[in-house]
Parts: C-alpha cells; sequence; structure tokens
C-alpha cells in the first residue's frame, strides 16, 4: 500500500515545494480530509510556513528543501560554534589584556627609572657630589602601580556589567536599554577601570533578549486576546519582516498546541484555545510593541573622553618602550650607550638589572621588542577597525528605528489610505524629542513596508501618490471582529478524578 506522506514528500523534493490541500489530493488520491490531516503531520515534523491567498487559499511552504524540526542548518550549528568558540576567546583575551597592560607598564616604567638612576648617579659621580643613591629606592610605591593594583582583583571579571539595566537616548532621541557597568574600587560611582579597558578593545556589552522572550510575549498577548494571533500582530510584537513572521506564527502553532484557521473574509490566524485554559492565576509576560523597542547604536568604547585618553597612554608608552628596545638588538650602537652609562653608576641594582638587559639584548627581544610591538600595536588599531564596522551598523540601526515609527503609524492610524505629507506629519508630530524625518527618508523606507504589509502604491485623482493598506487593515479588523464574536469559556470546572498518592 502506497505511503501518502512519502508520495508528498517526493514531490516536495521534486521542487514542489508549496501545497494546497487539493495539491495534496492530486498527488496520493485521498479525500480532501484526509490530505489536509497528512499535510499537517508533515507540518509537525518538517519546517513549514502556513500563507493563505488573497481567495483564502491555504498554502503550506516547505522552502527550498526539507528540514526536520528538531534537526539544526548548517549555519545555525555553525552560529553555535562561533558562538561558543568566540566567548571562550573573549575571556581569555580580557584576561590576557588587562595582565599585559599592567605588567609591561611596570615594567617600561621600572626600566625607565633605572635608566634616570643610572644617569643621574653617573653625573653625581663626574661632579664629586658626595650624595650616594642607595639601591635604587622603592620602586612598589609609584601613585600609578597603587591605583592600577588597588583594582587588580577587576581583571578576572570578565563581566563589566551588572547585569541590570537602565534607559538611555541615542544621538537621535531614541530611548533603549543599556547595562549598567560593573562599578570601580575605588569610586563605586565610575566605571571599573578594568571594564573601560575591555571596553576600550571590544566595546560595551549591549542588552541581551531572553531567548524565549519572544514566545512568552506571544502568549502573553494570546491570553490577553482571546488566543486569537495573526502574523500581522507578530511584525508589530517583534522586530520581524514578513517572512520570519510567518516562520514563528508556524512555531507557535506546534509548540503551543494552536490550530490555523481562516476567517470567512480570508483572515489567516492562530487559534489557541487550549493556551488561554489555565489553572493558576500567573501575571502576563509583559507586552512591549517593536516600535517601543528602540535599538540602541553601537558604541566604540562607551568610556569618557578623559579615560580613552589615560587608556591610549598606557598602551602608548608600552609600544613606545618595545621601539625603544628593539631599537637597542637592532642598533649595538645604543646598547652600548646605555651600558657605558650604567657601568658608570654607583647603583649596584641599577648595574645588575640594566646590565643583564642590555648586554645582550638579543636575548630578550622577543619579551620586551616584539611581544610588546605587536601586542599594543593591535590594542590600538582594534578599536579603529571596529569603528569602521560600526559606522554602517550604526547606520543599519538608525534605518530600523525608522521603519519602527513608520510601521507604528501605520498600525495605530485609522486611514487605509496615506500620501507622503500625512504620513510625514504623523510621524514627526507623535513624539517631539525624536529626530524629524525627511520625506526622502520616509520614502525609501516605504518601499520595504509595502512589501511586508501587502500594501500597494496608487495614485488618487490629484496624481499623488498614496501608500494603499487596505488588505492590511482589513486583516486587523477582521481579527478583532472575531475577538468581539467570541465568548469563550476558560473555566476548568469541577475535579472530577484525582490521583491519590498515599
Amino acid at each position: 500500500m502506497a505511503n501518502p506522506e512519502k508520495e508528498i514528500i517526493k514531490s516536495i523534493q521534486n521542487n514542489q515545494t508549496k501545497l494546497t490541500v487539493a495539491d495534496a489530493s492530486s498527488i496520493t488520491g485521498l479525500g480532501i480530509e484526509e490530505s489536509k490531516s497528512v499535510l499537517e503531520t508533515l507540518f509537525e515534523k518538517y519546517r513549514c510556513n502556513l500563507k493563505v491567498t488573497e481567495n483564502g487559499d491555504l498554502i503550506y511552504d516547505f522552502g527550498n528543501k526539507l528540514f526536520l524540526r528538531t534537526e539544526k542548518t548548517f549555519k545555525e550549528k555553525w552560529a553555535e560554534i562561533k558562538a561558543y568558540i568566540g566567548g571562550l576567546l573573549m575571556i581569555i583575551f580580557k584576561i590576557l589584556i588587562t595582565v599585559v597592560l599592567l605588567v609591561y607598564f611596570v615594567i617600561f616604567t621600572v626600566i625607565l627609572i633605572l635608566i634616570i638612576i643610572a644617569a643621574s648617579s653617573k653625573n653625581d659621580s663626574d661632579t664629586g657630589s658626595s650624595s650616594k643613591k642607595s639601591g635604587g629606592g622603592s620602586f612598589g610605591n609609584f601613585m600609578i602601580t597603587q591605583i592600577f593594583f588597588s583594582e587588580l582583583r577587576s581583571i578576572f571579571y570578565w563581566h563589566t556589567i551588572t547585569g541590570n539595566t537602565v534607559y538611555s537616548k541615542d544621538r537621535y532621541g531614541y530611548r533603549h536599554k543599556v547595562y549598567q557597568p560593573r562599578s570601580g574600587a575605588i569610586n563605586k560611582n565610575k566605571k571599573s577601570k578594568v571594564a573601560a579597558v575591555y571596553d576600550f578593545v571590544f566595546g560595551p556589552p549591549r542588552v541581551e533578549i531572553h531567548p524565549l522572550e519572544n514566545e512568552k510575549e506571544a502568549v502573553s498577548y494570546i491570553n490577553q486576546n482571546k488566543g486569537i494571533i495573526t502574523t500581522n500582530e507578530l511584525m508589530g510584537l517583534a522586530s520581524w519582516r514578513k517572512p520570519e513572521a510567518e516562520n514563528f506564527f508556524s512555531k507557535l502553532l506546534l509548540n503551543f498546541d494552536g490550530e490555523g484557521k481562516i476567517s470567512d473574509n480570508g483572515t489567516l490566524f492562530g487559534d489557541f484555545y487550549t493556551l488561554i485554559r489555565k489553572a493558576g492565576s500567573q501575571k502576563n509576560f509583559p507586552i512591549t510593541w517593536y516600535w517601543d523597542e528602540y535599538e540602541p547604536e553601537y558604541e566604540i568604547t562607551g568610556n569618557s573622553v578623559g579615560t580613552n585618553a589615560a587608556i591610549i597612554f598606557f598602551a602608548l608608552f608600552n609600544l613606545i618602550g618595545g621601539i625603544l628596545f628593539l631599537s637597542t638588538v637592532l642598533s649595538p650602537e645604543a646598547a652600548s650607550g646605555i651600558l657605558y652609562t650604567v657601568n658608570n653608576s654607583d647603583n649596584l641594582l641599577v648595574q645588575s638589572i640594566l646590565g643583564t638587559l642590555f648586554s645582550n639584548p638579543a636575548q630578550f627581544s622577543f619579551v620586551l621588542g616584539w611581544f610588546p610591538t605587536f601586542f599594543f600595536s593591535a590594542f590600538l588599531a582594534y578599536p579603529l577597525y571596529r569603528s569602521f564596522i560600526i559606522k554602517k551598523k550604526n547606520h543599519n540601526i538608525h534605518l530600523e528605528n525608522i521603519r519602527k515609527r513608520l510601521l507604528k503609524e501605520i498600525y495605530l492610524s485609522n486611514q487605509d489610505k496615506l500620501n507622503i505629507d500625512e504620513l510625514t506629519s504623523l510621524t514627526n508630530s507623535r513624539n517631539n524629542n525624536e529626530e524629524k524625518l525627511e520625506k526622502e527618508a520616509i520614502k525609501m523606507m516605504m518601499d520595504d513596508l509595502i512589501y511586508d504589509l501587502e500594501g500597494e502604491m496608487i495614485v488618487d485623482d490629484q496624481a499623488q501618490i498614496l501608500y494603499d493598506f487596505s488588505r492590511f487593515k482589513t486583516d486587523l479588523k477582521e481579527i478583532e471582529s472575531l475577538r468581539a464574536q467570541r465568548k469563550l469559556d476558560n473555566s476548568l470546572g469541577d475535579i472530577m478524578i484525582e490521583s491519590n498518592n498515599e
């Protein structure tokens, strides 16, 4: 006996990836209800989006290739591997960066002071001065060393944030969430110096959403709206384009025992009757519309100008120290000059340390020359490199935030058709603290929104271009009508059977 599931799968593999119930009947020879049951079984097994045509036909779209819902694509697997490796390397690099910055600063500071002491001691000897240096002083009490080592424990706080969020505004006036930075050991009201170093190199962390936040928000919305939701509403709840919203809609149907239905007017909606039948009185997850969740721009460092200047100073100091030490390796005359000064010093500690380093500097060329030169060159160059990448990302984020503002006006407007002047006026009058949008910026974004919201451009009698979202508005009104007509009995009733654990 032929297996109808295999027959449909074979047809999908032969590039017939979009199927109606009628298509399934033609392939298998089964009746409409039986074919629908087979398609629903395949929908549960494989990744599939539900779509509805303007004539009210339901299409099962299995994409370019069949994927089990439990199977991860190569792209998803590779993203997980990169995220894991990236997180591990980030921790290693953060610890290494701060340790190296501190260690080399101390090393080159000590070497510099020893050279100064040697030169000073030689000058005193030449002028017959009776004053002597005793042991070179205490090098562990330098103020800069005290400041840095007071925060030594902060090196191992590779998470530079507390996890708490506060609101901030970007340069365009868009309100967004940011993490509170971990405070310093000396001043609790300022960012830790170690955290500032991390952020100088990698940039400040951005607020991450919970992996299931979209699911929580959707379930909460379903519970508050009589068990009904549409893909158009999902686009309003999250930052998805039409295909992403359709995919998430399919996941909701599968994971929360929903049923895809088509209204009499051809509107596709998800019916989650089971989901609203709860025994407890748990609070609903807070719902935030897409346009009320502006995305923050990327920051290069997130530090003050003074903090960045201090970090650059220390890095440059170490870089110059490495370059100067390399110069003694490459130039024997330079090493000879330093040794001449050292050998004429009366300080035995200075003679011992500097004599060891510069009598044969090639032995220390990697540790004190090549490594710090390369490391601190990269340390200073990487933020500059990131700044070029961030510029492009921030441009896209800015466009996305403009899209959110326009989407809000289309959702909330009572009109089905809007011209560019009306749309510009509505958008700019909504919030005086946000940037004023120009018509050209709005026109460019509307090309994208028309596709997602199934709108079209038409010309009126005055030869004016109108953006027509009649279909989109009809769907929203249809869903509100369905909710108004729906009388739900979500009472669980009396308990008839109860297990007894005694």
